[in-house]
């Protein structure tokens, strides 16, 4: 599994959705693509609700294995540190924790599961991201077809005052 963090967002989104799937004494580790080479902390809330902090070192971080007793969501979030100060943090899609064998759990699998709560919130998002570029878009046409015809009528103005000055030049010479 690999998140990309967007640049200039504040979300991390699956690129790489390949299951994780190992022994529980053996370490999952999710990778992540990072917008530059300062310090990142990776937060993994569980269905507690108790929170567990990893670094990620080369864009690489381990999964908590008290996280992976159970069947459940994990949210994720990262944080762009510096010192004890956080400059951007982003809300990655939930790993969602299923066991590879139901009835021994002892084998567990990692992969993105987003709920239907957050695939809807993140497409009512997206929705409204691509409706305001959109808009941003036909004003910009608007002014740019504004801007054409004023050129056009400029032009215009230009040649009769051209035509107007050589017929002045005419007159004079004459």
């Amino acid at each position: 599994m690999k998140y990309e963090l967007i640049t200039g967002s504040d979300k991390g989104v699956l690129i790489d959705r390949t299951p994780i799937m190992r022994d529980v004494r053996d370490t999952f580790e999710v990778s992540f693509i990072l917008p530059d080479n300062s310090g990142y902390l990776a937060l993994f809330k569980g269905a507690d609700k108790v929170e567990y902090r990893k670094a990620i070192k080369d864009g690489v971080c381990k999964v908590p294995k008290e996280l992976l007793a159970k069947e459940q969501f994990i949210e994720l979030t990262v944080c762009q540190v510096n010192n004890d100060k956080v400059l951007q943090s982003w809300e990655c899609e939930p790993i969602k924790v299923t066991a590879f064998f139901g009835m021994r759990r002892n084998q567990w699998q990692l992969s993105g599961g987003m709920t239907d709560k957050d695939c809807f919130k993140r497409l009512a998002e997206l929705e409204r991201t691509h409706a305001e570029i959109l808009s941003r878009f036909n004003t910009s046409e608007a002014k740019q077809a504004a801007l054409t015809e004023q050129v056009a009528s400029l032009k215009s103005s230009v040649t009769d005052i051209l035509t107007s000055l050589n017929e002045m030049g005419q007159v004079l010479e004459e």
